[in-house]
C-alpha cells in the first residue's frame, strides 16, 4: 500500500518478476530496481538492466540509471538523475538520508517514515527551506537538533513528537 523497497531479480525470462503498487506494475527479468509508493505515486528507480513499468495503457522502458514517477492519472514524468542522485535516493537501505538541497518538509516526511514518534515543522515558513547533509533514519531527534542549528530555530520534543521552529518557552 505504501513504502519502498529494493529488488534484485535474477535472470529467468520464463519467469519474469513483476510488482503490483496500486495501479502502477513493474515487470523486471535479471535486473536491480526500486519501487516507493506514497499515495497515488509510485516512483520506479534502475540501478541495472531494464524494467517495463504499466500505469495505464501504454508501458515505459526504463534502464540502468533512469528513473519515473507513474500516476494513473498522468503522464509519467521520467529523468535521469544519475550515480549520486540515485545513491542518495537508495541510502534508505542503509539506515541514512541523504539531502543535496531538498526542503525541510520533504526530509522531514522521510524522516518520519522510519520512526514512530514524529518529527513536525511547526513554523509553515521553515517547510520550503533546502537542506543539506546526511543523517541517520533512526536518530529523529539527532536530525532535527541539527536541523534547529543550522537554521537557527528552536526544537522542542514532547511525548508526542518533535517540533522544529518552535519558538522557545517563557
Amino acid at each position: 500500500r505504501e513504502g519502498e523497497a529494493l529488488f534484485t531479480v535474477a535472470k529467468d525470462p520464463a519467469r519474469p518478476f513483476v510488482v503490483t503498487a496500486g495501479a502502477v506494475t513493474v515487470t523486471a527479468v535479471g535486473t536491480a530496481f526500486a519501487v516507493r509508493r506514497a499515495g497515488d505515486g509510485v516512483r520506479v528507480s534502475v540501478t541495472e538492466g531494464v524494467v517495463e513499468v504499466r500505469a495505464g495503457s501504454r508501458p515505459v522502458r526504463l534502464a540502468a540509471g533512469e528513473a519515473g514517477n507513474f500516476d494513473a492519472g498522468r503522464a509519467p514524468e521520467l529523468s535521469t538523475p544519475g550515480p549520486e542522485a540515485l545513491a542518495r535516493a537508495l541510502a534508505w537501505r542503509e539506515g541514512r538520508l541523504e539531502l543535496d538541497g531538498e526542503p525541510l518538509q520533504a526530509a522531514v516526511a522521510e524522516i518520519n517514515r522510519h520512526n514512530r514518534r514524529p518529527v513536525r515543522v511547526a513554523d509553515p515558513a521553515l517547510a520550503a527551506m533546502p537542506l543539506y547533509g546526511a543523517f541517520r533514519t533512526n536518530d529523529p531527534l539527532g536530525f532535527a537538533r541539527t536541523v534547529g542549528a543550522s537554521l537557527g530555530v528552536a526544537v522542542v520534543e514532547d511525548d508526542d513528537a518533535i517540533r522544529i521552529g518552535t519558538p522557545p518557552a517563557g
